[in-house]
């Protein structure tokens, strides 16, 4: 299997997953069209499935078009499917997937938008998680509510801590700088943000990033941090209103 984590746009990502012994090929999300194409192209890669996380534009502008060109079935999202004219299958997480020989395990997380799934798949340890978790961040609240983003990230935390989270953006930065203000004594944190500066100093990627990685730097995952709950004047406060409380501070750093 090949994993191909592709650039779009100012800073979207997608995601091609490729089956040498097959020659099948799996698109999650599509936010342009001529960057997948380009990969397509230079492979000689037809499209066998494309699975779109939620309808926002940067997520989908590309996908009647790399359908078009390449084939391939459409899934995406049950909720709103009425936005996504090309859409072949309607899902949600009561449905189960197999592509490509492997199982496809789905998760329905609203909080950024009503309408956003997840995607696991256990034989490459992969999780395609979109605008949910960004490494050191989450995604902004926009259709949701505080309360459904925590659960929508909570159900991505039973997931094994190895697994690999490939986001749809490349926020990190800025994320960094968020998370150090804080937890700022945060050790494993400061040398995350200082290797984030030299990646982003080489124009490399920051994500995908390991889920165990994640619980050490997040302040969303962390809510039970003290440090964070000093800062807040928190520490008697539940998890999910901390989380809250970050979110807030987030959207106004």
């Amino acid at each position: 299997m090949q994993i191909i984590q592709i650039p779009c746009r100012q800073d979207n990502y997608a995601v091609l997953i490729h089956d040498d012994k097959t020659n099948q090929t799996i698109l999650f999300d599509a936010p342009e069209h001529d960057a997948i194409a380009e990969v397509l192209e230079t492979n000689g890669w037809q499209l066998d499935h494309m699975l779109i996380t939620h309808y926002h534009f940067d997520h989908i502008e590309g996908a009647a078009s790399l359908k078009a060109q390449f084939g391939g079935q459409v899934y995406g999202p049950k909720i709103n499917a009425h936005e996504l004219k090309c859409l072949d299958n309607p899902i949600d997480e009561s449905h189960s997937l197999n592509l490509l020989g492997m199982d496809i395990k789905i998760f329905d997380t609203p909080g950024h938008k009503d309408d956003h799934i997840c995607f696991y798949l256990a034989d490459l340890k992969i999780a395609i998680v979109a605008d949910v978790i960004f490494s050191m961040g989450c995604g902004r609240i926009l259709d949701g509510n505080a309360a459904q983003m925590y659960q929508s990230i909570q159900k991505l935390l039973t997931l094994p801590v190895d697994t690999l989270f490939y986001c749809g953006h490349e926020y990190t930065t800025a994320n960094g700088e968020f998370a150090i203000s804080v937890e700022p004594n945060n050790i494993d944190l400061q040398t995350r943000v200082a290797e984030v500066k030299t990646l982003r100093a080489q124009s490399k990627p920051t994500v995908p990033t390991l889920l165990s990685d994640e619980l050490k730097v997040n302040p969303f995952l962390r809510p039970n941090s003290s440090e964070i709950r000093k800062k807040l004047n928190m520490q008697s406060a539940s998890d999910k209103a901390v989380f809250a409380k970050i979110r807030t501070l987030k959207d106004n750093f």
